[in-house]
């Protein structure tokens, strides 16, 4: 949930690509970067490549999915969060979102909810907002919802998973 610089997106690809696994990813960007801004980060030279595949996820063409490898398919969305319909049995979700206090309306339960019964059995939601209220937003949602050691200059980040209750 948010495109940004593509930051998530590179990363994932290069995951993929080592761990020769196919993956369809889907994002959902209402105000997205302009490429050529996007582009002035240069995380493929930080690291070690991928300056094509980087080039094409953000000069591709909106709401239209593009391969950039054969194994990595991504779709982005210019839509807002609130109205998007979810493809079902998302695996994993990137909650990139600006802060709660930016874009509360995307910090709710009922966003989580939507974004729950979305995901498969197992699925993580990871975010680096570790406020109180996404807390208990998540779970209020139905997530299990744990605190992690944040990346440098964040203490903490949040790991959300769902875990449909046994019948």
């Amino acid at each position: 949930m948010g495109f940004g610089t593509g930051l998530n997106v590179l990363l994932t690809l290069i995951m993929a690509e080592q761990l020769r696994i196919t993956v369809q990813y889907e994002t959902v960007e209402l105000f997205p970067l302009q490429p050529e801004e996007a582009l002035k980060a240069n995380f493929p030279s930080l690291l070690g490549g991928w300056q094509n595949e980087f080039v094409a996820m953000h000069q591709g063409t909106w709401n239209k999915t593009i391969a950039l490898s054969n194994r990595f398919f991504i779709r982005k969305q210019k839509v807002d969060l609130t109205t998007v319909i979810l493809p079902g049995d998302i695996d994993l979700v990137y909650f990139d979102a600006f802060d709660p206090e930016t874009q509360p309306q995307l910090w709710t339960s009922s966003i989580f909810q939507k974004i729950y019964n979305a995901m498969s059995n197992g699925a993580i939601l990871v975010t680096y907002s570790s406020k109180g209220t996404v807390k208990r937003a998540l779970r209020e949602a139905g997530f299990k919802v744990e605190r992690l050691p944040g990346p440098p200059g964040k203490r903490h980040m949040v790991k959300a998973t769902k875990f449909n209750s046994v019948q």
